[in-house]
């Protein structure tokens, strides 16, 4: 009974990401300058929305990448996965300019600019951005510019984290 609980509620965590992907694409455009939560890594700074080009270089090849037909443009969306991150990028036409859409933490070895990452504590996310009970699937979601955090706590530790545009 109880790993069919987990079962049901990892393939919601997976429905809410999905969504979260596509749903926000409808009303975002090229131009957007996405303030909010950002991400750093090897140097390089990024937020929802800005181009993704220094950071794909920064990241290197990736372990795998998929590349499937917009849900929202003409371009294409594209997910990068590498040892430490996911990336999910976006275009608004088949040859534009990727655009990030999200971001999710794989290891503890990277962080929010604030110091959160995989396997912080329910306590330091909530000293961190501000105190909040988790939905039934464990997550905090918080918000902040263009940008949504979800933070998903199993045990009293972040398990999940993730960077998703608005």
């Amino acid at each position: 009974m109880k790993k069919e609980v987990e079962k049901i509620l990892k393939k919601a965590v997976v429905f809410l990401i999905v969504m979260s992907m596509c749903a926000p694409l409808v009303f975002t455009t090229k131009s957007v300058a996405a303030k909010g939560y950002y991400f750093k890594y090897a140097g390089v700074t990024v937020t929802m929305g800005s181009k993704a080009k220094k950071l794909i270089k920064a990241a290197g090849k990736p372990l795998a990448m998929k590349k499937k037909k917009s849900c929202a443009f003409k371009g294409y969306d594209r997910t990068r996965q590498y040892t430490d991150f996911i990336l999910y990028t976006y275009t608004n036409s088949k040859k534009g300019a990727e655009y990030v859409n999200g971001i999710t933490f794989r290891t503890s070895s990277v962080k929010t600019k604030e110091g959160i990452g995989i396997g912080s504590s329910k306590q330091d996310v909530m000293n961190t951005y501000g105190t909040k009970n988790p939905n039934d699937l464990g997550i905090v979601i918080y918000s902040k510019g263009k940008t949504k955090l979800f933070i998903k706590i199993d045990n009293n530790k972040v398990s999940q984290l993730r960077f998703v545009l608005k």
